[in-house]
């Protein structure tokens, strides 16, 4: 079950063959069959698709009074709002540089036919959300116990770094590892990660857990061909070396950039336990932890109403 937000151009109809050519060939989208564009960002984890609509497919959801909404862009519930985020961001381009105008089903359609109100938009998949994130918690009984929930703030913040690292990786040093944060169990707890390869150089921001990955033959040709061994530290454990090593801050994390791996950096390595393990998880399987709890205590305010 999918949240739809449905698109139309200002002038003109949208032929199938123009949906393959204008969709398939945005960043980060790729076509899946005819009627079918796929969106799914490698490095935040966000996936949604878009829909070629014939007249007949929808009916009244999307032939409306002006016109036929011909691309519906459908994101899954019970995922982070971040899915969501991204997917407005989408939607604002395609509505500023190709001439597209927007229609809400949802609660009512108070976001349609007019102005673009991505504040609106976002308040009605919180809405939405919230009801399937209830559906599906409770069809999950006891275990909903075992659904992996992060704070709302956490997991946007760890967003924004993800979002904004095909930038970073322009602007800072090509040598500089500039990692994705990911959500891992760690302990028996949700938390949020960075992988450290073999202590070179690196952007670190403030994460729960440092990950350093090893190659188990010390060699160091092609990252493509190693075999790595991985053991997760507490940042704080880390901390006093990141800070110490660090020449700079920059978009809230600390830079490390040497020529050379320090002595200390690769002691503090080499004598931690490869065998501490960790669960890496899919961001779609991740729940605000403010959603769920008004999921299932629905008297609860909205809890990230307008954020």
């Amino acid at each position: 079950m999918a949240y739809e937000v449905f698109l139309k151009l200002k002038d003109r109809d949208l032929s199938l063959d123009s949906f393959q050519d204008l969709f398939s060939r945005r960043k980060n989208c790729r076509a899946n069959g005819d009627e079918q564009v796929i969106y799914e960002n490698p490095d935040t984890g966000v996936g949604f698709y878009f829909e070629y609509m014939h007249e007949e497919k929808k009916g009244e959801a999307n032939v409306r009074a002006d016109g036929v909404y011909r691309v519906a862009l459908c994101v899954e519930y019970c995922q982070p709002a971040f899915f969501f985020v991204e997917a407005l961001y989408e939607i604002f381009d395609l509505v500023e540089q190709e001439g597209f105008v927007v229609y809400d089903p949802q609660i009512g359609g108070r976001a349609g036919g007019g102005v673009f109100d991505d504040k609106k938009l976002f308040e009605n998949w919180i809405e939405c959300n919230i009801l399937a994130v209830h559906d599906y918690m409770m069809s999950l009984g006891p275990e909903m116990d075992d659904v992996p929930v992060m704070p709302y703030g956490t997991l946007r913040e760890m967003w924004k770094w993800n979002y904004s690292i095909e930038s970073l990786r322009k602007t800072l040093d090509k040598k500089m590892q500039i990692p994705t944060i990911q959500c891992v169990e760690f302990e028996g707890e949700d938390l949020t990660a960075v992988i450290w390869k073999e202590g070179d150089p690196i952007a670190i921001p403030y994460v729960d857990v440092v990950i350093f990955a090893q190659r188990k033959n010390n060699s160091k040709a092609d990252d493509k061909n190693q075999d790595y061994e991985f053991c997760a530290i507490d940042y704080e454990d880390v901390k006093p070396l990141i800070e110490k090593y660090s020449e700079s801050f920059f978009m809230n994390a600390f830079l490390l950039d040497y020529d050379e791996t320090p002595k200390e950096i690769e002691k503090f390595i080499t004598a931690q336990d490869p065998g501490v393990e960790f669960l890496p998880m899919n961001m779609c399987d991740v729940l605000e932890y403010e959603v769920a709890e008004k999921a299932l205590f629905p008297d609860m305010e909205n809890p990230i109403e307008g954020k």
